[in-house]
């Protein structure tokens, strides 16, 4: 639960290869420095090692040597998008007070805060699930709002309400807000699982008013023989077994 109930997480801008992010006064943008495209020549920078507040999840969730941006006006935007990758897309997601989003460290990019309170990211064990220990996610990391995310992905981000019951391949998940039920559903028909071309496990996610999101194509700019491959799911795996 994410405690008082107010407005959902939103999406506010589908992805796109950039995005324009705009600031109030009171906030900063923390960035990757490799997303930072264009930035108003008035804007403030500095170098930020780790988010205050909350270091071993900063350092651990690669959201490190971070570049802040302050600007002076809301009418001079930030423009966000990848210098190395040209299959990443952007999202643009608002969490708002009282909510939650669990989000894969490797989707997040930058995030919004207010400079008068320290972004409240932390990681959540489950050691005590026993569908943690089958599915290997012990751990989720967590932002809890206000907070404004730019999430990307290969190819797109997609951002689905978790109206009624919804399941989609895990490999493709990014994340899900908390107050959607997430679970693991075997995926059918089980042939492609046999052939390799499905995993066993599907994501499944339910709820009224909850998101999930997930990478387009997940698997883009992956090449690797079958020594590749195997080394590859075991490194995937053991990422997996702690949030990444």
């Amino acid at each position: 639960s994410t405690g008082a109930r107010g407005a959902p997480v939103e999406l506010l801008a589908p992805s796109a290869v950039s995005q324009a992010v705009t600031l109030a006064p009171h906030e900063e943008l923390l960035v990757l420095p490799h997303y930072l495209q264009s930035v108003p020549v008035a804007a403030t920078k500095t170098t930020r090692w780790l988010i205050a507040g909350r270091w071993w999840a900063s350092l651990t969730s690669g959201m490190a040597l971070l570049t802040s941006v302050r600007t002076r006006s809301v009418d001079d935007p930030v423009v966000l998008s990848s210098s190395d990758d040209g299959l990443s897309e952007i999202a643009v997601v608002r969490i708002p007070a009282g909510r939650a989003l669990a989000l894969h460290p490797r989707a997040l990019v930058g995030l919004v805060a207010d400079t008068r309170t320290p972004p409240d990211i932390r990681w959540h064990w489950r050691l005590n699930s026993l569908h943690a220990w089958l599915t290997l996610q012990l751990r989720f990391f967590v932002l809890r709002g206000p907070l404004t995310l730019a999430v990307q992905g290969k190819r797109g981000v997609r951002v689905q309400p978790a109206r009624g019951m919804h399941a989609s391949r895990q490999a493709a998940t990014l994340g899900f807000s908390t107050d959607v039920a997430y679970s693991t559903v075997r995926s059918a028909p089980f042939l492609p699982y046999l052939r390799g071309q499905n995993a066993l496990l599907n994501d499944r996610f339910e709820g009224s008013d909850g998101i999930y999101l997930y990478d387009e194509t997940p698997q883009a700019g992956r090449k690797a023989g079958r020594v590749g491959r195997g080394l590859e799911g075991l490194t995937d795996a053991l990422l997996k077994l702690v949030g990444y």
